[in-house]
């Protein structure tokens, strides 16, 4: 079972890899457009790197929804389709 804690690792990872911001620059709370500085181009390289890392896709409304999430919030969404029965 993926924990929240290993995809919130993962997604900072993630972020920080594309963006390359340093450790401490990106919490729970920061808007992955308004906060971090994701543009479009960015946040489709952060969801296919989700999908292919948890084998899971995302809808085209979830994909249009997470550029304005918080970290949190995607983390939220990336475990609650890791965990579907």
């Amino acid at each position: 079972m993926v924990t929240k804690e290993h995809i919130k690792r993962e997604i900072d990872a993630a972020v920080r890899r594309i963006l390359t911001v340093g450790p401490g620059e990106i919490n729970g709370c920061c808007l992955l457009r308004d906060d971090i500085g994701m543009d479009s181009i960015d946040i489709v390289e952060l969801i296919l790197h989700l999908g292919k890392t948890y084998h899971i896709e995302f809808t085209p409304t979830e994909e249009d929804r997470i550029t304005d999430m918080t970290v949190n919030q995607v983390v939220e969404l990336v475990y609650s389709k890791c965990n579907r029965a």
